[in-house]
């Protein structure tokens, strides 16, 4: 990354500030309200800018009124930037500004918006609206990003706000300690990078060469994250950061603030079920989210009109009663005008937008050749889109307006240059084993070694948590159901924790849900007890925007495990890789809470157990409570990590009464313990859940003198690997009990994990066998092999 200087006046402050970027000359930080388009525009250059207007195209012409800029429609009269006014003339019929309403039949303010609606062909009613972009009272810079030379510029996030956008920012501040009262991260009110300023602190007084790389070499160009920006990641996934932007734009009104969130995405992902999701959910909701469309005509080398019939792609808005516009990106000022009234929209706190802007990909989607080379596009439709080439149309209206000389003009044009040979020096070097070309200098590659580095966070917040072992607890005890100690710890958590948010399918009704664990949310603090729409993929993925935004800890259930598979991409590429993705340093303080139903007549797609699928994901912890008591403590110490946790929960348990600490709802589990719930010498039980009192029953009928190990948990990082080695090594045996298929069996599924037994040469193995193996014979050990199965189960 290499930063190039702007002087003030020079022919890059000229053109960044007539488009209403930039500062003024000798003023460090002014105020974005001041930061209007501070050259005088005149009619001649404005002729030519058209804003295409979705679904009804309309011409937006911008002319000169004596000290700043205004529109008119088509020949309606001309309305000063500060006070817009579209008149009766318009052919459209436009109503004046205090009658203007948005799509979705609600009233704008008449001090707060301008515009007019026109019907959508096809809807009747006010739900039948398109938003006709013109300029806003207010002139904000705001920051966009389409249209630059007409790339697509992948999915990404951009965080908004109305303060110190163009300032120099702070130096980002670590947290310490607790989160003040505000929930944000150490860091003064309204001071500074709003979006987890922390979490760039690793890099602070670092050699850059140290750990190279913006993320640490975590999928290269894709994933890269400037948090001091705004810029919130970008995403491999085509669409996947779009119910991240969400959770983000969420959590910016939660705060209270009026900061809004920009997510970009091409046309390739407007037809993606997570990102019509997410357009449902945050119009539902109201969020500050602007969904932004660069539409480059093809998604890799297949045409927009080839796979959809409305090739308007912003008209997708309509459907969710989101005001959409439909503009030219090649266009710097119509894209500034439009995204303009979108903000004050969404600043407003009218709910989320939509922006389409038509750009070009002058170049396949990766590498140096043209998209004709590869025979999807013809060299004559990318001849005429060269034409319109932003850069150059912007230096062309520039000159007219006698702004711009040719000798500044090439000014610009070499700083450029030189910027990107400055930054191309840093990065690569000549190829001494091929003549002539270059490669990436050595020492930047990042370390093999460090692959696995930022998987999981260092469990850092359990410093000073008060632990306690149930087991070992001789204090006074209670009778509960199961149920009601977990609804009763997570009322508790919500008390303590203002930051704790519940969401999911009818969380927010039936008492407490479909099982009544949100009950006591619901006493303590409703309003942060959210129902969602059924759209597993959609809220997954806000919940986990929430979480990354630091400010909050999203309690997310999924009804039952099997809607896993509807949430993939959230649950397993962004959930439990951002961390890793984005170089280790994005905390995911989640928890995900879901049950195994598995005898309740449901079905196969009503019942499963998801050990098996989540042990094989990167980053998830998983706890699996077998006890009231434990279901308290596992539940309190997955609330405090940086990290996110499946919570499994069991149907068998609910109606359970077990005994629990008395009074208490506050000790954690210890990280990575398991229980003890029987002692032996001849053989290792091994379970979880529901099954740790299954597999002591057969213990008992059985005759056997075994140790039965409950794993609490999970997942091959937290996993006790000291208790079971400790008893292979003793019993030379081992049987591993659990309830599911076989195929997607978590027993039988995990990897080959050499025990602490390995310093007596007995190594623990688990295998996909349908029957349990025991270990392999020690060779301290004069015992015989032998092998026993119980079935507990007939199910496949």
């Amino acid at each position: 990354m290499c930063s190039v200087p702007r002087k003030p006046g020079s022919g890059m402050d000229l053109l960044l500030r007539w488009v209403g970027w930039g500062r003024r000359p000798q003023r460090a930080a002014a105020p974005l309200d001041t930061l209007r388009p501070q050259i005088p525009l005149s009619r001649a250059v404005f002729r030519g800018y058209v804003l295409r207007l979705d679904p009804i195209v309309r011409r937006l012409r911008v002319s000169d009124a004596a000290n700043g800029a205004s529109a008119a429609i088509d020949g309606g009269e001309e309305a000063d930037a500060t006070k817009t006014t579209f008149g009766g003339n318009s052919p459209m019929g436009a109503p004046q500004r205090d009658q203007v309403r948005l799509a979705g039949g609600r009233p704008c303010p008449a001090e707060r918006h301008a515009g007019a609606t026109a019907p959508h062909p096809g809807l009747r009613g006010d739900r039948a609206r398109t938003r006709v972009a013109g300029p806003g009272p207010r002139a904000r810079a705001f920051e966009h990003r389409a249209g630059g030379r007409g790339r697509r510029l992948g999915h990404r996030a951009a965080d908004l706000r109305c303060d110190q956008r163009l300032a120099p920012q702070p130096p980002p501040v670590p947290r310490q300690g607790p989160h003040p009262p505000d929930g944000r991260q150490g860091r003064p009110r309204g001071t500074g990078p709003r979006r987890r300023a922390h979490a760039a602190a690793p890099h602070a007084g670092r050699d850059p060469r140290s750990r190279p790389g913006l993320q640490q070499g975590r999928g290269g160009s894709i994933h890269l994250q400037w948090l001091e920006a705004g810029a919130l990641g970008s995403n491999a996934i085509v669409g996947g950061g779009v119910p991240l932007a969400a959770g983000n734009a969420w959590a910016q009104r939660r705060a209270g603030t009026d900061d809004i969130t920009v997510t970009y995405f091409g046309d390739g992902a407007v037809n993606i079920g997570g990102v019509l999701e997410s357009m449902n959910l945050a119009a539902a909701w109201d969020l500050p989210l602007c969904l932004f469309i660069e539409n480059n005509l093809y998604a890799v080398a297949t045409r927009v009109g080839e796979v959809t019939r409305e090739d308007r792609l912003s008209a997708r808005g309509l459907g969710f009663g989101i005001p959409s516009w439909k503009v030219d990106g090649m266009d710097p000022l119509a894209v500034h005008l439009a995204t303009r009234q979108a903000e004050e929209i969404m600043r407003a706190g009218d709910g989320p937008v939509i922006i389409e802007a038509d750009v070009y990909r002058y170049f396949h989607q990766n590498g140096a050749y043209a998209g004709s080379a590869f025979g999807y596009r013809t060299k004559d439709e990318e001849a005429e889109w060269r034409l319109r080439d932003p850069i150059v149309k912007l230096e062309r209206e520039m000159r007219d307006l006698g702004l711009l000389d040719e000798a500044t003009a090439r000014g610009v044009r070499e700083q450029a240059q030189e910027a990107m040979r400055q930054v191309t020096g840093e990065l690569v070097e000549p190829d001494p084993e091929a003549g002539g070309k270059r490669r990436i200098r050595p020492e930047l590659w990042p370390d093999p070694a460090t692959v696995d580095d930022g998987l999981r966070g260092d469990a850092g917040a359990l410093a000073g948590a008060r632990t306690l072992d149930p087991a070992a607890y001789d204090g006074p005890r209670k009778t509960v159901r199961f149920i009601d100690a977990a609804s009763d710890v997570l009322g508790r958590r919500m008390a303590a924790d203002p930051r704790v948010i519940v969401l999911g399918e009818d969380v927010h009704r039936l008492g407490g849900g479909t099982n009544g664990v949100t009950k006591k949310a619901l006493q303590v603090a409703p309003d942060r007890v959210l129902g969602t729409p059924i759209s597993e993929n959609a809220f997954a993925g806000l919940g986990a925007g929430m979480a990354l935004d630091g400010r909050f800890r999203p309690v997310i259930e999924f009804m039952y495990p099997d809607f896993l598979w509807v949430a993939a991409d959230q649950v397993f590429n962004q959930i439990g890789k951002a961390r890793h993705m984005f170089g280790g340093h994005n905390n995911v303080p989640l928890v995900l809470r879901t049950k195994v139903a598995m005898g309740t007549g449901y079905g196969s797609q009503h019942l499963m157990d998801p050990a098996g699928i989540f042990a094989t994901s990167p980053g998830w912890r998983i706890v699996a409570p077998s006890t009231a008591s434990d279901y308290i403590g596992l539940f309190n110490t997955a609330m405090l990590l940086e990290d996110p946790v499946l919570v499994i929960e069991h149907v068998d348990l609910y109606r359970a009464r077990q005994e629990v600490p008395e009074d208490d709802l506050d000790y954690c589990l210890p990280l990575g313990r398991a229980a003890l719930r029987r002692t032996g010498s001849e053989l290792t039980v091994i379970s979880y859940l529901s099954m740790v009192h299954r597999a002591a029953e057969a213990i008992d009928e059985a005759g056997v003198d075994a140790d039965l190990i409950d794993l609490r948990w999970l997942d091959r990082a937290s996993i006790d690997w000291d208790t079971i080695g400790a008893s292979v090594r003793k019993t030379n045996g081992v049987l591993i009990v659990e309830q599911g298929a076989r195929g997607t069996s978590y027993g039988g599924g995990s990897p080959t994990r050499s025990s602490a037994a390995t310093s007596t040469g007995s190594t623990c193995r688990w295998n996909g066998s349908p029957a349990p193996r025991r270990a392999r014979a020690s060779p301290a050990s004069s015992k015989p092999p032998r092998s026993r199965r119980w079935t507990t189960s007939s199910r496949p």
